[in-house]
């Protein structure tokens, strides 16, 4: 899956994820309003009150967190705060599974209804039992230490959050490399902890698979898995459509289809398929100026002219293209090339 092919839904999903970072970077001195600078998002979006939040959007925050905070495994610190409770009707799922198998289970069903940029998947064998974390669709290089800290952390902190404890866990993989930190990865999880590995892998005692948890309600665990998966279906039910205008779109370089076309094509009256993108949170332009961007940033990094590029993306001045990469990324191409 590629960034640009993830929906509204889902972009919003991750929104909602950052709200509860804000007191871990206040704790290493550092404020929102820093982290916000020159990534053009509003204090209203950074706390989930307000729409328009884009993945490069996140992006461009947690590059602010990992400089501002100076610490590469930061990740680790932003993990420990996503609880049970903060991911929404899932938190309740978790809350009401009966054992630890149960519990991981429903994670792996519903992993994007988290915050990650993970799949989850169920290791369980004779012997071994584990959660395995997959990227189900690419992350900026500079990030990814970040992001796996932080979603395998987040994994484990639910599981604490319930009452299994750090002996329990015994191994930890991580995509990510970074030897140099190794005793600080192994204090943390109390484990031995390996790198460089294809996917991050947290082992825990097979023992445990039929824990009993806490707060067990069967009755309640039937309905909000329930809900879980019509919210579930909501979202894969916007992706199609978006991804079918995507490809549409990104078929035709040096020109973009016209919203009727499209509409033509895909089966609806354009009437339609306004209020259908509407009901998704979208839009025809919006769908463009995301598709220009990334295509934009593509052919910028492959060395074309900036007059090139610009009929490329059907722009019929450089100068309208210049100021539309602008105010995109704050940068102008050619800024952004010769970072």
């Amino acid at each position: 899956m590629q960034v640009s092919r993830l929906n509204p839904a889902q972009i919003r999903r991750h929104a909602k994820g950052l709200p509860p970072i804000w007191n871990v970077v206040e704790s290493y001195g550092v404020t929102m309003e820093q982290c916000l600078v020159g990534t053009g998002v509003t204090r209203a979006q950074a706390l989930g009150d307000e729409e328009g939040f884009t993945l490069e959007h996140e992006f461009a925050i947690y590059r602010n967190i990992l400089r501002l905070c100076g610490d590469p495994l930061v990740g680790l610190s932003l993990g420990a705060v996503y609880r049970s409770e903060t991911f929404g009707i899932l938190g309740y799922a978790q809350l009401s599974a009966k054992n630890l198998l149960e519990l991981t289970e429903l994670n792996c069903e519903f992993a994007e209804l988290t915050y990650s940029h993970f799949k989850f998947q169920i290791i369980d064998g004779p012997g071994v039992f584990g959660l395995q974390l997959e990227i189900v669709h690419p992350l900026p290089e500079d990030l990814l230490q970040m992001y796996c800290d932080r979603d395998i952390q987040s994994a484990f902190t639910v599981l604490q959050s319930v009452g299994i404890c750090t002996s329990s866990i015994s191994e930890v993989h991580l995509i990510h490399r970074d030897e140099a930190n190794r005793a600080r990865y192994e204090r943390h999880f109390g484990c031995s902890v390996r790198f460089g590995r294809t996917s991050n892998v947290m082992f825990i005692d097979p023992d445990l698979k039929s824990f009993a948890l806490p707060w067990p309600n069967e009755e309640a665990s039937g309905h909000i898995r329930a809900a879980c998966r019509g919210i579930l279906e909501e979202i894969h039910a916007s992706i199609s459509l978006k991804s079918e205008i995507i490809e549409l779109m990104v078929g035709s370089p040096g020109s973009f289809p016209p919203l009727e076309e499209i509409a033509r094509k895909l089966g609806f009256s354009p009437r339609n398929l306004r209020r259908k993108l509407k009901e998704e949170d979208s839009s025809y332009q919006e769908i463009l100026k995301e598709v220009r961007l990334q295509l934009a940033k593509q052919y910028l990094k492959s060395g074309l002219t900036v007059e090139r590029i610009a009929e490329l993306l059907d722009y019929s001045e450089i100068s309208t293209f210049s100021r539309a990469f602008k105010s995109w990324t704050g940068k102008s191409p050619q800024q952004y090339r010769a970072r």
